[in-house]
């Protein structure tokens, strides 16, 4: 018999996130790589917008845990099973409603050879009817990727907690029949292009063009991270009765 128990994901905490970035230097003031500034600080506060003033970002994976139950109900198996992505960003403060304009959050990777943009909106009391929904969204874009150029937004989720802001992208969800857009085992990279975070301003205007300001805050490529590399060994209960996994 197999039983399915929700787990909370393993490792990845702000204390050891793939991304840092200076507090206090959300001032639009950035090089764009092309200019001797410099996008990591300095400190300009109280000339910085909070909410848009990206520290830290890092990634874990969410699995669940699947009990193999002999005939009498107890365990002798604990199966791990990765099931989705989690990108955490925090900002100096909270994110969502934004400093009035709609605001959007681009985090610039690479998987394989697909480049991608794990993002998100916030939008704000300045915010036009036309803006794009407050939500996350994954959007791919070079033609090496599953589908090619692709906005993927079923099945993503968005929750803020304070000021750390959480986007969950399921295995099942980001698809193509059995081939997932990434897995366990799968690598992400900083982008190949040269791109990393980017946190700006987002307006539709009437004619339906997506404007994207002039970023408020950047910060450098996030370090690499093995999806599923933070989820413990599977347990073999009848080998050790008394872990915590085979006691659940």
């Amino acid at each position: 018999m197999l039983t399915l128990l929700p787990s909370a994901a393993g490792a990845g905490t702000p204390d050891t996130p793939e991304l840092r970035d200076q507090a206090g230097d959300a001032n639009y003031v950035h090089s764009h790589g092309l200019l001797p500034l410099p996008d990591d600080g300095p400190d300009t506060r109280p000339a910085s917008v909070d909410g848009a003033d990206i520290v830290a970002g890092w990634y874990e994976t969410e699995y669940r845990t699947e009990l193999t139950l002999d005939g009498d109900g107890a365990a002798t198996a604990a199966r791990y099973e990765p099931e989705a992505l989690l990108v955490h960003l925090r900002t100096t403060g909270a994110p969502i409603p934004s400093f009035g304009p709609t605001v959007s959050y681009n985090l610039w990777v690479n998987v394989g050879a697909c480049s991608m943009i794990f993002r998100f909106y916030a939008r704000g009391a300045l915010s036009s009817e036309g803006d794009p929904a407050q939500g996350a969204e994954l959007r791919t874009r070079k033609a090496e990727c599953l589908e090619g150029p692709k906005t993927y937004t079923e099945g993503i989720t968005l929750a803020v907690a304070g000021n750390v802001t959480t986007l969950r992208y399921p295995f099942d969800a980001l698809s193509l029949g059995n081939v997932p857009l990434f897995d366990e085992g799968y690598q992400i990279e900083a982008d190949s292009d040269g791109n990393a975070l980017q946190i700006s301003t987002s307006h539709r205007l009437p004619n339906g063009l997506l404007l994207g300001g002039q970023p408020i805050d950047m910060a450098g490529p996030p370090q690499p991270f093995v999806i599923g590399s933070d989820v413990p060994p599977d347990v073999d209960c009848l080998a050790t009765p008394g872990a915590p996994a085979c006691t659940s």
